[in-house]
């Protein structure tokens, strides 16, 4: 049972997926991965987009979204924020990640390329809306203000982690690229800023294509309720896998008053 007077913050949150137009016509499916869970008190947002055209993508991105939560869950968000040097943090979770994709490669009797995905982690400490960002490869995470300006679909937006690609759009690190380590990403903050925080793969273009929110997308994401998003998503049609996490945040004072 979770202590209310521990707890400071409420997030709610829906995520959405549609399936790209590539994998429909082979009737594949989505090698997105979407995960969404609490375990007081920190709870646990992300997406592991599976390379394309490899056989145990999906399995890779659940394995390592896996590592990365066990990871944090155990040492705790503040903990981790207070650590000198961040080198350490991504190190441990690389290596996790990569130990147990060899392990489950050697089981499956194939490369441990077949398992490759891309990492977006968003974790949010309830009891302070301290949150840590795991980060690697292409993927958005979006976050929307607490407090609007006068030009408020302009205003209110930010990027709070970009997308990383190589040389073309179409390319970017992945779990099993040797300098994944270098590029994996790590951030930290307070989800007390922003009333809603958004996570997508890079199939879903018609929100965010590279770091640029979509016009009519930047007036759902403030204005519009998590519904409307959901319905905005699927009700468009898309290249690659699509998928969104919508988060709202509550503080608890909020709730009760």
């Amino acid at each position: 049972m979770i202590d209310n007077e521990a707890k400071k913050f409420e997030l709610l949150a829906d995520y959405f997926q549609r399936i790209g137009n590539r994998h429909a016509q082979t009737h594949e499916n989505s090698q997105d991965v979407v995960l969404c869970s609490t375990c007081f008190p920190i709870s646990i947002y992300g997406i592991a987009d599976g390379q394309s055209n490899k056989l145990f993508s999906e399995l890779g991105g659940k394995l390592s979204l896996q590592v990365a939560t066990e990871y944090i869950t155990k040492h705790g968000i503040e903990k981790l924020s207070k650590v000198p040097y961040k080198d350490e943090i991504r190190f441990h979770i690389m290596t996790g990640i990569r130990s147990l994709l060899h392990e489950k490669a050697q089981e499956c009797q194939t490369s441990i390329y077949e398992l490759s995905s891309t990492l977006v982690l968003l974790a949010v400490d309830l009891r302070s809306g301290q949150y840590m960002i795991v980060h690697l490869g292409d993927g958005v995470i979006i976050s929307v203000d607490k407090e609007i300006g006068v030009n408020k679909n302009e205003d209110a937006i930010q990027i709070l982690s970009p997308p990383e690609n190589g040389m073309t759009p179409r390319t970017t690190w992945l779990t099993t690229s040797e300098s994944a380590l270098n590029h994996l990403r790590l951030c930290f903050g307070n989800v007390g800023h922003y009333r809603r925080i958004i996570l997508a793969s890079d199939g879903a273009d018609s929100v965010c294509r590279g770091s640029n929110v979509s016009h009519r997308a930047r007036k759902l994401l403030v204005s519009g309720s998590r519904r409307d998003i959901g319905d905005f998503i699927s009700g468009t049609s898309y290249i690659d896998d699509c998928s969104v996490c919508v988060i709202d945040t509550y503080p608890m004072h909020d709730i009760f008053l």
